[in-house]
């Protein structure tokens, strides 16, 4: 079996660096002195005094974006005064720089941070690369500090953030799918599948053709003994009495049937999604055939609907739940039909007093009921590719060109090669069973459990002076007798 992976032709959106405009957002920091905060924004180189300046051997300047705005700050340059260094003397100092984001302006995360700068009078410090744990913020800063006199000075501050624009040239390249960008395909194909499933389950009166016979059992009481059977002065004892007995209640509500009325669109040598020939994305550009196809999408799909674990990857499969109604799902019978109670002997109903008791009172314990979940509205964000010659030139047959197929035509494309091996073809089939031994592939939903009262209790009461009256009734704990499990497998 040869597993090939789809190819996509990517265009990659282009990822700039530009300048934050020195008019965007409003001046923020300590370095107050001189000239002030806005002169490191002006555009303008100043000399000694005239910059942004504090009165000490550090400080920090930056932008507050705005409420609501924010940029992704990844370079800065730090403009000197142009007869200055650091601490405004004339000499080269060592100096340490620091660039920050915030989110409100109190809190700072470092996304750079440099020591030992040796800064001259004059000098431009550039640094747009090697920034980490960047992200959008409102608020961005430098902090500076050195081994100078106790001034600080900045004569021009620009920042410089991460854009993103789409591409809008035809220049790509070829790769094949991610892991990721795969099962967004495969959980397309699914629902597309989900949306008129091939193998299917219904909720019927009886004779399933699924189901075996799953039944369910409880405790009766004993008839009764009473002073009209001759119990005129004396209590019946036990062995007078009848015993507790079991009513059992079938049920056999689940059919399964295949929808063959699907056709898959036939293989011309060129018309299915297209594939590496070497490892990775090396090798030559090749389209793939129905086995590929088939190995390399349908498979591994059909393995994931039939996973023991319900997500976006088992819809159009039906599970087990104990209420009739169940979030993503659409239960079977359409009229809250269950195919499976458990029902036990109520205690509570059995009293002395009401001897003789109606034999068989019950309650529910559990009811179960059958699920179909419903299909998503997944889009892929990739497109497969396929060799179309006739949109190259329809004249000539050797002329293929690669062509995109639209989301559309691809997911019904393989969503229906899925409908077709998930009902027709031995070895894919999705198949369905309900088993009490664990066979049968994997559980889905709640096992469906037949359970029963374990002893009895002999009763009595004297009715009248010649009416002595006794009964046995249902009592104890309650025993599981059987375990009934939707199972789905491969098949």
């Amino acid at each position: 079996m040869a597993v090939r992976r789809p190819i996509v032709f990517d265009t990659p959106d282009f990822v700039e660096q530009l300048q934050v405009p020195q008019d965007a957002g409003t001046p923020t920091g300590n370095m107050t002195a001189g000239g002030g905060l806005a002169a490191a924004f002006d555009g303008d180189v100043e000399n000694y005094n005239a910059g942004a300046q504090r009165n000490a051997t550090s400080g920090n300047i930056g932008k507050d974006f705005g409420s609501g705005v924010t940029k992704t700050i990844t370079g800065v340059i730090v403009k000197m005064l142009g007869n200055a260094s650091v601490d405004g003397g004339a000499g080269t100092e060592t100096m340490t720089l620091t660039v920050e984001r915030s989110d409100n302006g109190t809190d700072f995360t470092t996304i750079f941070t440099e020591s030992s700068i040796s800064v001259a009078a004059g000098a431009v410090i550039t640094r747009r690369d090697g920034f980490t744990n960047t992200a959008a913020a409102r608020f961005a800063r430098i902090s500076i500090s050195h081994s100078g006199g106790a001034e600080t000075h900045v004569s021009e501050l620009e920042f410089y953030e991460e854009v993103v624009s789409p591409r809008t040239d035809s220049s790509g390249f070829f790769r094949e799918l991610t892991d990721a960008e795969l099962l967004e395909w495969q959980t397309a194909m699914i629902d597309h599948y989900a949306a008129n499933p091939t193998s299917t389950l219904s909720v019927v009166s009886n004779s399933g053709t699924i189901s075996p016979t799953m039944t369910d059992t409880r405790l009766q009481a004993g008839a009764a003994k009473t002073g009209s059977d001759g119990f005129v002065a004396s209590f019946p004892n036990s062995s007078q009495t009848d015993d507790v007995t079991t009513v059992t209640v079938n049920f056999d509500k689940v059919s399964g049937a295949f929808d063959t009325s699907n056709t898959g669109t036939a293989d011309t040598g060129y018309n299915y999604p297209l594939f590496f020939s070497g490892e990775g994305n090396s090798g030559s550009i090749q389209p793939m055939n129905l086995q590929d196809l088939v190995d390399s999408l349908i498979e591994p799909t059909i393995d994931l609907m039939v996973a023991a674990t319900e997500s976006d990857t088992t819809a159009g499969t039906f599970t087990i739940d104990t209420n009739s109604s169940k979030t993503g799902y659409t239960e079977v019978s359409g009229s809250g039909t269950a195919i499976f109670v458990d029902t036990r002997a109520d205690t509570s109903a059995f009293t002395a007093s009401g001897i003789p008791e109606t034999l068989d009172q019950s309650t529910n314990v559990n009811s179960y009921y059958l699920h179909r979940r419903n299909a998503g509205s997944t889009v892929p964000s990739t497109k497969l590719l396929f060799l179309d010659n006739e949109y190259a030139d329809p004249t000539n047959t050797k002329d293929f060109d690669i062509r995109q197929y639209s989301i559309a035509e691809a997911t019904t494309l393989l969503g229906t090669w899925l409908q077709v091996y998930a009902a027709e073809v031995a070895g894919y089939k999705i198949t369905y069973s309900i088993t009490t031994d664990g066979s049968g592939g994997n559980a889905r939903g709640s096992s469906m459990v037949d359970t029963k009262l374990n002893s009895s209790v002999f009763s009595t009461t004297l009715q009248n002076v010649d009416d002595y009256r006794a009964q046995e009734f249902p009592a104890g704990s309650p025993a599981t007798i059987n375990t009934y499990t939707l199972r789905v497998t491969k098949a």
